[in-house]
């Protein structure tokens, strides 16, 4: 494990010295991932049933612009059912404006933060007792490290804090913390 480890960074070490510059311009891009959301549901009997971790398979589609370390773009995001306590399931999508910095380093490996806000819409539902939906404004915030493959071609890794806020339902308020991490890709035209 230690020898992997040990190659693995002499490789991005290699890959760092060989630093390729970023293109400016308009990308097109696309992440997948795991969205992880801690759900409270009020309705639970037990108490320590009331939080439920549970990840979701996460796809997002992206068009943006960057201009030398500032990136701009428009995102759709899409969680698959993510389940609750006692037969709750929901699902959402997002569309977001996101802005990223790239820090400045001479790098092929540079990270990255970014804020956006948005909205999003959720299906949400107790099994065989009701279903709904919301539509509300919804923020993110997070980091990662992006790899220039070439000037143009860029992959990432990443993190994302989704706030969606609290959900009304018949039987109570559902209050749920999403954290969604992801792998990339970006290609400049």
């Amino acid at each position: 494990m230690k020898k992997a480890i040990c190659l693995l960074c002499v490789l991005l070490f290699v890959t760092s010295v060989q630093a390729k510059p970023f293109r400016s311009g308009l990308y097109l891009g696309l992440k997948g991932g795991a969205g992880v959301a801690k759900i409270h549901t009020p309705w639970a009997d037990d108490l320590s049933k009331k939080d439920k971790k549970n990840a979701a398979f996460a796809m997002a589609a992206a068009v943006g612009v960057r201009i030398r370390h500032f990136r701009l773009e428009l995102e759709y995001m899409m969680m698959n059912k993510q389940k609750g306590s006692g037969s709750y399931e929901q699902e959402i999508d997002t569309l977001m404006a996101q802005g990223y910095f790239d820090l400045p380093f001479k790098s092929a490996i540079r990270p990255f933060i970014n804020l956006g806000a948005g909205i999003y819409t959720a299906d949400f539902e107790r099994k065989h007792e009701w279903s709904d939906d919301s539509k509300a404004f919804t923020w993110s915030g997070g980091a990662g490290l992006t790899w220039a493959i070439s000037s143009a071609t860029n992959l990432d890794i990443g993190y994302r804090y989704l706030d969606i806020g609290d959900f009304k339902t018949r039987d109570g308020t559902v209050k749920q913390d999403n954290h969604i991490f992801y792998l990339g890709w970006r290609h400049v035209f």
